[in-house]
């Protein structure tokens, strides 16, 4: 399973992959990485069966809330 955290821009992402890594966070099973289009996502493991993606989708409008708007 995957839980997903969307953020508004790559230096956003990338700030929170800092974050973790900088609280000791261990374990990334991805780190961020550029896909077509300019998103980046990257992974951390929880328990070894659910992963966190912290990813950026330019093509993908998020709300207030951070949810995909409609």
């Amino acid at each position: 399973m995957t839980l997903a955290i969307n953020f508004v821009s790559e230096m956003e992402s990338d700030a929170a992959f800092e974050e973790l890594s900088a609280k000791g966070a261990e374990g990334s099973s991805k780190l961020p990485k550029k896909y077509s289009g300019a998103a980046t996502a990257g992974m951390w493991p929880i328990r070894r069966i659910t992963y966190w993606e912290l990813a950026y989708n330019p093509f993908v409008s998020l709300d207030d809330r951070r949810d995909m708007a409609k």
